[in-house]
């Protein structure tokens, strides 16, 4: 890719439910991935379809799909699935970045145990995907994230930072170093945040979740194998030191696209 420098994947085709990369291969296979925090980095392909779909596991041993699409209209959900509408794709790269624990206990009332698998649906371009026990910031993303910023620009003029839910302040707890999740009490400080608080209280929290995304997306704020990279969090989030050991799962990704279970 020109603008990353870097290679990358490209999920092409009609159907998004026979295009696709999965991780792992199978889906008899876990990640059994516990960090909270699931990062990727993609671009959608404008006027396409696209689809993420994201399988954790609960406290009680269900397994619970969250997916974002462009494809979903409004916000739906069942005790099982949650479906996110993901409108006005803007072209550029983009970090999707999700807190998994702050998205159960808001929309299922249950607890985030770990990340089963993840399934990345034509049509999109993907760096790559990672989990973290940490809340990163754009600007200060670790060496495996950082994406290209040429001499004299600016992050936020060439890629898009989503973070999902917004309305979760997340403080780091003294004595663990998983972050404490706080609801925000004071009123929103932008207007994109003033738009997504306007919504929850017309629409109650669940069905609110649609208008942080959609807030979110519009202030414009070769040959191998995909990586996935994860880090434990060792001390407080203000702590800069971490674990210097990651583990690259490359025997879970495929430069190829399996067929359809």
């Amino acid at each position: 890719d020109k603008t990353l420098r870097s290679s990358v994947f490209r999920i092409g085709g009609v159907v998004p439910a026979a295009n696709y990369i999965q991780l792992p291969k199978t889906s008899s296979q876990s990640l059994n991935l516990a960090g909270r925090f699931l990062y990727l980095q993609f671009k959608p392909i404008r006027h396409k379809i696209f689809v993420v779909h994201i399988d954790t596991i609960s406290d009680e041993g269900l397994v619970i799909r969250i997916s974002f699409s462009n494809l979903f209209k409004e916000f739906a959900a069942t005790s099982t699935w949650l479906q996110f509408p993901y409108p006005d794709v803007s072209g550029r790269w983009t970090v999707l970045a999700l807190d998994l624990a702050a998205i159960f206990d808001r929309y299922l009332s249950r607890r985030y145990v770990c990340l089963k698998s993840v399934r990345l649906c034509s049509c999109m371009y993907v760096r790559n995907v990672f989990t973290s026990d940490l809340d990163y910031e754009p600007e200060k993303l670790p060496r495996e994230m950082v994406l290209l910023v040429p001499k004299g620009a600016r992050w936020h003029d060439l890629y898009e930072y989503i973070r999902f839910p917004r309305a979760v302040v997340l403080a780091a707890d003294s004595t663990t170093s998983t972050p404490a999740v706080v609801v925000a009490g004071q009123a929103p400080s932008d207007p994109h945040q003033h738009l997504a608080a306007n919504a929850q209280r017309r629409m109650g929290e669940k069905a609110a979740a649609a208008a942080y995304l959609v807030s979110t997306v519009r202030s414009g704020s070769g040959n191998g194998c995909l990586t996935l990279t994860v880090w434990s969090a060792s001390g407080s989030r203000r702590q800069s030191r971490w674990r210097a050991a990651f583990v690259r799962l490359r025997h879970l990704f495929r430069a190829s696209f399996p067929t359809p279970l």
